[in-house]
């Protein structure tokens, strides 16, 4: 039996492994096969753009970028704001980007959520526009 057919053997068996149980990963162990990890997120449309981001490009582009989002320079700070008028800094995730203010306790920085609205962004090119970034298409995200 190949990884394929195990693989949906189990997805669609009648009595699946529980939670605590079983799981896939163990389950393709045990018949000696080869096994991956796979996750699958579902996205409303309106995170798309968030979700394209965050899935693409290499792990030190997507750490540098929420960095820069994260960081309350001048810049992003004259942005934030005029997105919510207390906002110093943005905080960029898969599912949304959010003006916050970021206040520093000693050497602490402690995030306080605006109002809870995400900067609207219909495509991901606008997430980077409303950073002040120029856009950096996903081939060449790989740093």
């Amino acid at each position: 039996m190949n990884y394929e057919q195990k693989f949906t053997e189990i997805m669609y068996a009648p009595d699946p492994p529980e939670a605590g149980g079983m799981g896939i990963k163990e389950a393709l162990d045990k018949e000696g096969l080869k096994h991956c990890r796979m996750d699958i997120k579902v996205y409303p449309w309106s995170m798309l753009p968030y979700a394209v981001n965050y899935f693409s490009g290499s792990q030190s582009f997507c750490r540098a970028l929420r960095f820069w989002c994260n960081t309350p320079n001048a810049h992003v700070a004259q942005l934030a704001s005029s997105y919510y008028k207390t906002a110093n800094s943005f905080k960029l995730s898969d599912t949304s980007l959010l003006p916050m203010e970021l206040v520093y306790q000693g050497q602490h920085k402690e995030q306080s959520q605006s109002d809870g609205r995400p900067v609207p962004c219909q495509w991901e090119s606008d997430i980077f526009k409303a950073v002040g970034l120029q856009y950096v298409p996903p081939h060449l995200r790989n740093i």
